[in-house]
């Protein structure tokens, strides 16, 4: 009888200290599954580079300029998100919901934003987080245009060596800085190089 006492009395205490898992399998987390029945942790939300860090506890947890914590169903753009390929999606470059994708030679492009005077690249994370400049175009990965998609030789851009154009003149010398139709102008690159050029109309 006595050894029946003692097992009830363990029994009682270890429900009473016993720790409630969440479905994530930390004690008493945050964690909680939606209607997909995903276990949803909650993360801190950077609202200027869109990066997101998930995390295990939200006790303790401070949030810096421009984060927010999204914690449960409100503003969380993973919850009831069945679509394994949909708000969960991140790119090749490590981005959520970013541009990035991998081509058929198995390397992981960057959208870029394109210079139609200067042609300067500038590779980007994210397209809404790049301020397009007067002449400047956004090419996404696998545009018909981009020179890199399914470019097997040439896996990481260098720009200090890409050639650049330096100036545009006309017959006379004098420096264009607007584009001119049905003008000849030479286009001067920073290799020693140039190019002849007439925009028709």
């Amino acid at each position: 009888m006595k050894k029946f006492y003692l097992m009830v009395v363990f029994l009682i205490t270890q429900n009473l200290f016993a720790q409630d898992l969440d479905c994530n399998g930390i004690e008493n987390g945050p964690a909680l599954i939606d209607e997909c029945g995903t276990c949803q942790v909650p993360y801190i939300y950077n609202m200027i580079t869109h990066t997101v860090t998930f995390l295990n506890t939200t006790y303790g947890v401070n949030v810096g300029e421009n984060e927010i914590l999204i914690s449960g169903p409100d503003n969380n753009i993973y919850w009831d998100d069945c679509d394994p390929q949909g708000s969960w999606w991140i790119d090749c470059n490590g981005f959520i919901r970013g541009p990035a994708l991998v081509d058929d030679c198995q390397i992981c492009r960057l959208a870029y934003a394109y210079n139609t005077v200067t042609h300067e690249v500038t590779f980007v994370n994210h397209t809404d987080l790049h301020q397009l400049a007067e002449n400047e175009i956004m090419v996404m990965p696998d545009d018909a245009s981009s020179p890199y998609w399914n470019d097997c030789i040439t896996n990481v851009v260098d720009l200090s060596t890409e050639k650049k154009l330096l100036r545009v003149v006309d017959v006379l010398g004098r420096e264009i800085l607007e584009i001119r139709k049905n003008t000849p102008l030479f286009y001067i690159y920073n290799d020693g190089s140039f190019e002849k050029k007439v925009i028709m109309n």
